[in-house]
């Protein structure tokens, strides 16, 4: 997909020449590619947050890598409480929990928006899952 958007940036206007974008390992201490801090705009994530053992640092490390006045965008699953008997559902996050990482790791004008329809994500054994997602944002304060 990145080089596919890579590919085809250009076409959304000159104001984007220097628009791209990079797959990065935030494990890692040295992340790939290697960047320098403040490198970025806008960083996303899409569905992966819930996958790291350590969402703090993971965040951290992110808004490390924002400019001042950038943006750190985060689509992922919503945490409502009632998980019943989906033992097979993977945690996600609460608007609570979510805005205090965020916080933490030094953003600010943090928005939250629950989606109004459920994600069907089929599982290994055929079973499909309905997923609660957010999306939201917190924005690196000027320096």
């Amino acid at each position: 997909m990145v080089k596919k958007y890579n590919a085809r940036v250009g076409e959304l206007g000159p104001q984007h020449a220097s628009t791209q974008a990079i797959v990065g390992d935030l494990i890692c201490s040295t992340p790939i590619p290697s960047t320098t801090d403040d490198s970025f705009n806008l960083i996303t994530v899409s569905a992966a947050l819930h996958h790291f053992p350590n969402t703090e640092d993971a965040v951290q490390r992110l808004v490390e890598r924002l400019r001042p006045g950038g943006v750190l965008f985060i689509q992922d699953i919503f945490d409502n409480g009632h998980r019943g008997s989906e033992e097979k559902k993977p945690r996600g996050f609460t608007l609570d929990e979510l805005r205090s990482i965020m916080s933490h790791a030094g953003l600010v004008d943090f928005r939250f928006e629950v989606l109004p329809e459920d994600l069907e994500l089929e599982v290994r054994d055929g079973e499909v899952l309905r997923i609660n997602c957010f999306i939201a944002r917190g924005l690196k304060r000027e320096q």
